[in-house]
């Protein structure tokens, strides 16, 4: 059936102010980028944090659109029917949902949100879905999946359009549950549209993305809206209770299962050892006892791998499968990634972009090393400025040498971002300051011994260099494997 702006009109419900005329006219396409419209498609007008739609409205109407969906305003006079709406993001969730005839509903939806975490959870989720042989799909930072086709992530959370044409692409290919990362952004913006929650979960909250979230309350907040207005009648919070913000939040919600260490967790870790090989973990569930050996290292990993239990065995995935796919898991690209062998400079590469993350990751393998640990980083460019300090101070904690650099600089100077890292670092612990990120990792690696341990930490999986607005291409992963081969070589 061909819809009309009609159809548009009435999916918009109450957030439509006007009464428009004229909308029995076909619609082709929908899209909030001027520069993409075709005759006969729908434009709407998003007001975003650095640009306004509603400026490139004629532009829009000039390329054939049939009718535009703009933010409460003035009425436009205009050659096509158009109308206001009261919220924009939320009027474009509903407006994709319409256009790609509700996807949502055929599926199911298991949500992980907080600071740290979510990839990793959400990529053990998906292994365990999987596992007790349901077809899944994954919407993450690393990148998407419908079965098991990958394709490249440009953000954590997709655009509604993004969004909903994913989805659609996974009812299609028989997709039946959904792993998904939610970001904070998300979640303020309303990207998911009247997209409900089976299972939502709460990894942790920390300092990060106070640029956006003017206090942390209000991060807690905005993080908290998925429990509160993204879950289906019966889903499911799954709460970790052994951060501060998450006992919050589970006084807060009725019929939370939880997880953690504490006593009070319903999925309870009863012991934990870690080396780097991995960890063993020993939980209870509903009264019984269960062993695991996880390949993941650390004891925020720890903390990952019972969000992912606790999530499946709140779903009825028996525990035997939960317990195979979590010792059977591959791990995800750019989270705790280990390079070199025996006897050679071991190298991890993780994304840890805050001060709480990069404390994890280096508290985590400092007891571990048998060598000196050393630490390369740098702060994101354009981003919250007060954890750059507070990163140098985690770093100074657990390093024997820490060497800033840059990580993404964007349209900050690189020498300036680290100007604002350095303070931070202790007057005794020794440091190096290279600006170029190839540079440094190089430089980290050659002069490392034997046993000694480098975590390169803020990137990741990650693929590019954001400097001066343009993307060069650039990987951690790449660079350690150069810099590894050089060292082998030079040990011969």
């Amino acid at each position: 059936m061909t819809k009309t702006l009609q159809h548009y009109h009435d999916a918009c419900g109450r957030l439509a102010i006007d009464r428009s005329v004229g909308l029995d006219v076909p619609v082709a396409g929908l899209t909030n980028d001027s520069r993409l419209v075709k005759p006969g498609d729908l434009f709407v007008a998003i007001v975003g944090a650095s640009d306004d739609g509603r400026k490139y409205i004629t532009d829009a109407v000039a390329q054939g659109a049939c009718g535009v969906v703009h933010k409460a305003d003035a009425a436009l006079d205009l050659p096509v029917p158009s109308w206001r709406v009261s919220d924009d993001y939320m009027a474009l969730g509903r407006l994709a949902e319409c256009h790609y005839d509700q996807p949502a509903l055929k599926l199911r939806f298991a949500g992980i949100t907080g600071t740290n975490g979510k990839t990793t959870t959400a990529f053990l989720l998906r292994d365990i879905l999987r596992n007790a042989g349901q077809r899944t799909g994954l919407i993450g930072t690393v990148h998407y999946e419908i079965g098991e086709r990958e394709i490249t992530a440009d953000r954590t959370t997709p655009t509604p359009l993004e969004l909903q044409a994913l989805l659609a692409e996974m009812v299609a290919a028989g997709v039946g549950t959904v792993v998904m990362e939610v970001s904070s952004h998300a979640l303020w913006q309303r990207r998911m549209g009247t997209l409900l929650f089976d299972a939502g979960v709460f990894t942790n909250l920390s300092l990060d993305h106070l640029d956006y979230h003017p206090t942390m309350d209000d991060y807690f907040e905005t993080k908290k809206r998925l429990f509160t207005e993204y879950m289906t009648d019966s889903g499911t919070p799954v709460i970790n209770i052994d951060d501060a913000w998450g006992r919050r939040l589970a006084d807060d919600l009725s019929g939370a299962v939880t997880f953690g260490t504490a006593d009070a967790a319903d999925c309870r870790v009863i012991e934990h050892t870690s080396t780097l090989r991995g960890s063993e973990v020993t939980y209870t569930w509903q009264g019984v006892t269960q062993t695991m050996h996880s390949p993941l290292v650390g004891h925020f990993n720890v903390s990952n791998v019972m969000a992912a239990t606790a999530t499946a065995l709140a779903l009825e995935i028996p525990a035997d499968r939960v317990t195979a796919a979590v010792e059977a898991f591959g791990g995800v690209p750019g989270r705790m990634q280990s390079l070199g062998g025996a006897d050679e400079v071991n190298i991890i590469i993780d994304y840890a972009h805050t001060d709480d993350a990069l404390e994890n990751v280096l508290s985590a393998v400092k007891p571990l090393c048998e060598g000196r640990l050393i630490v390369v980083f740098g702060c994101g460019g354009d981003r919250d400025r007060s954890k750059r300090p507070r990163m140098a101070e985690a770093a100074s904690r657990w390093s024997d040498l820490v060497v800033v650099t840059s990580d993404n600089p964007r349209s900050e100077d690189p020498q300036a971002v680290i100007g604002d890292i350095l303070p931070g670092l202790s007057p005794d612990v020794a440091f190096e300051s290279i600006i170029d990120r190839r540079a440094a990792i190089a430089g980290a690696v050659s002069e490392a011994g034997p046993n000694d341990t480098i975590v390169i930490a803020g990137k990741g999986h990650e693929a590019y260099q954001e400097i001066g607005g343009e993307k060069h291409p650039f990987s951690d992963v790449e660079e350690a494997q150069n810099a590894l081969a050089a060292w082998r070589t030079s040990k011969r």
